[in-house]
């Protein structure tokens, strides 16, 4: 097998018979990615050595690949290859910019009884225990991710918020506000995996759409759906609210692929459908 180190810089790249013909050479903290090749398969990658799951999409492969919101601005290795050749490339991931915001709140709202804590504790562990299952599985989506909502986002991915005087964690979704009731759809095609009154989140659905990606919806007033069903992209799956520790109506959207907290956002630009930010308005 021979191994070639190839520049990122100098796309496509033919290396026997794999050819990498998108690469994300810069990427910030918190973003999804997507390698795009062509050869015969069986692919095999690996980022931060991690295995690098491939799609096929018509006759090119997507692999994905999700830098954490605080991985070590630094650059990482990715090797992409098949049966008879390897490639060597280097990624960069820059850091992300996290702006800082001033909240004043009512106290019922961010202080916690004993009782209080050991639920949202459960809680927090409960959803790491479904994010962590079914990597194996094969993407469950064939069109583009979409916007759940129609509306205005009102605190974007990676904030740092300050609640009256106290920094609190790192904001590791998107708030997209809109009237109570307005319809909530699923981001794409996958399988609803966790559907649960939260303490903080409120009415929540998880959604796996395959291969470790995951999409969770937050807060919602009213849940459509249950617990093993699969739902189609657009499919309406539940209601906007103000369910949880919310202080108006709004969808808490996030995403997490293979435990990693990105963006919707980066998932919209690699993998959505053109047009993605139709019906949605930022109050930058």
């Amino acid at each position: 097998m021979r191994s070639l180190i190839c520049s990122f810089l100098l796309l496509p790249v033919l290396c026997n018979a794999i050819e990498v013909l998108d690469f994300p050479h810069r990427i910030l903290q918190g973003d999804l990615g997507v390698i795009r090749v062509r050869g015969i398969p069986p692919f095999k990658g690996y980022f931060a050595k991690e295995a690098i799951p491939f799609v096929k999409r018509g006759r090119l492969y997507e692999g994905v690949i999700g830098v954490d919101l605080c991985a070590p601005a630094r650059r990482y290795r990715v090797s992409v290859g098949d049966r008879e050749s390897n490639m060597s490339l280097l990624v960069e991931v820059k850091k992300r910019r996290l702006p800082l915001v001033s909240l004043k709140l009512p106290r019922e709202k961010v202080e916690y009884s004993p009782r209080d804590l050991q639920r949202i504790g459960q809680e927090k562990a409960l959803v790491r225990m479904i994010l962590e299952r079914g990597w194996d599985s094969p993407a469950l989506w064939t069109r583009g991710f979409i916007f759940p909502l129609e509306g205005r986002i009102t605190a974007e991915f990676g904030l740092r918020r300050l609640i009256n005087g106290r920094y609190s964690s790192l904001h590791t979704g998107l708030d997209i506000s809109a009237p109570k009731g307005s319809p909530v759809v699923a981001t794409n095609s996958g399988k609803v995996v966790f559907v649960r009154s939260l303490l903080l989140e409120g009415n929540t659905v998880i959604i796996h759409h395959g291969l470790g990606l995951f999409s969770l919806y937050c807060h919602l007033e009213r849940i459509l759906v249950k617990e093993g069903e699969f739902v189609r992209r657009g499919e309406r799956i539940g209601t906007v609210g103000l369910t949880g520790r919310a202080t108006g109506p709004h969808l808490h959207w996030a995403i997490r692929f293979r435990k990693r907290r990105v963006s919707p956002e980066s998932l919209l630009r690699s993998l959505g459908d053109e047009g993605w930010r139709k019906g949605v308005s930022s109050s930058r």
